[in-house]
């Protein structure tokens, strides 16, 4: 009768425990959640005061005139432009800038006039430059957020699933102390409670006094992923790794289910790619000529921001390959050569474009293969 109770008890125990840390974790992510809401509305706020105050000098809400281009310089934005050119040629745009992030090999200090020339008609083959851009930029998008979407309903179900105990058959583990004599098992380790505690009790003690442990020869060293002879892993949650006479074994902590849920410092692959998306799309919005026309075609300037997420996403890719397709030293020596040599191109190149800039001749020389007819007229002129 007594071992009965004491068994009920254990396990009104185990499922109180198990119920207290999921509604912790589950208030913690709920408070995070919170404050992550809180900033992102202070953030949309600010944007749109600052969109607002921008708009309305574009507009001359806050000046007697507003700024006033010259044709030239945005032709797709003059008057004489019809709604069909300036639509696609404004949809190009963003694609042909994107291509001087990707192959910046023609570029110039002035793009006005007809550097780019404008798209009139459906038949221009640049159409399909913009939709095939356009496309694969919200097919990343849209395959990012459903990756991120079913992970955290992922951990949410887990967290919320019920605790069963395992049939008593199952949880006839090892008996004796972690020192290196427990079975290797890919099951969870239930005679010690690891999948409710995600601790080993005996550990517990060994790990407070351990002296015998040392005393008999053993050597203990850092918790890290290393093969064993009869089994991938422990799971046992020893903190430990327990070096034994003639083998290695290895106790780990079992992974605990709620800490997926409460946000890391560290964003994991979908988020981080939907964060270098809104770093390349978002900066660049002011000069696409969605809101308000500007002064210019394209302008190099405004690509130093959109800059810093294009080069975070090709990191993400050559990570991405190196980790799904990359199986070979030979293929590891190949991925690093390239990217050694696009880093070693792309900084002689910006140094080659450096000195383009050192007098106003040359800069003029450097635009004639883009603008020959405004930067002839500055050379000789």
């Amino acid at each position: 009768m007594d071992v009965e109770l004491r068994s009920e008890a254990k396990k009104l125990l185990f499922t109180l425990n198990k119920e207290l840390k999921r509604d912790i974790v589950l208030a913690e992510a709920l408070r995070r959640r919170r404050t992550v809401c809180e900033s992102l509305l202070v953030l949309g706020a600010a944007l749109a005061f600052i969109l607002h105050l921008r708009l309305a000098v574009v507009t001359g809400g806050l000046s007697s005139a507003a700024p006033r281009f010259a044709a030239a310089d945005n032709p797709a934005a003059a008057p004489s432009s019809g709604p069909l050119t300036r639509l696609l040629t404004f949809a190009f745009l963003p694609a042909f800038n994107f291509g001087l992030l990707l192959l910046p090999r023609r570029l110039s200090f002035d793009w006005s006039m007809d550097a780019v020339p404008r798209l009139s008609s459906l038949g221009d083959p640049r159409n399909v430059v913009s939709l095939f851009f356009y496309a694969a930029l919200l097919r990343i998008a849209i395959r990012s957020a459903s990756r991120l979407a079913r992970s955290k309903q992922q951990s949410l179900q887990k967290i919320q699933r019920p605790y069963r105990r395992p049939p008593r058959t199952h949880r006839q583990g090892h008996r004796g102390p972690c020192n290196g004599t427990l079975p290797l098992t890919a099951a969870a380790c239930s005679s010690c409670k690891g999948s409710v505690l995600h601790y080993h009790q005996r550990c517990l003690g060994n790990n407070n006094n351990n002296n015998h442990l040392v005393s008999s020869g053993t050597k203990h060293i850092s918790s890290q992923t290393i093969p064993t002879e009869s089994a991938p892993c422990c799971t046992c949650c020893c903190p430990m790794l327990v070096l034994g006479p003639r083998r290695l074994r290895r106790c780990v902590p079992l992974p605990s289910q709620e800490s997926s849920l409460v946000p890391h410092q560290s964003l994991g692959p979908s988020e981080l790619v939907l964060v270098t998306l809104a770093m390349l799309a978002l900066p660049f919005l002011p000069a696409s000529n969605l809101f308000f026309h500007v002064g210019f075609v394209v302008a190099e300037r405004v690509l130093y921001l959109p800059s810093a997420g294009y080069c975070i996403l090709v990191a993400i890719g050559a990570k991405a390959v190196w980790g799904r397709f990359v199986r070979t030293r030979t293929l590891r020596m190949v991925l690093l050569c390239g990217v050694l040599v696009l880093l070693v191109s792309m900084g002689a190149r910006t140094v080659r474009r450096n000195r383009d800039w050192q007098d106003e001749e040359s800069l003029y020389r450097s635009g004639i293969a883009v603008n020959p007819p405004k930067e002839f007229r500055n050379v000789f002129v």
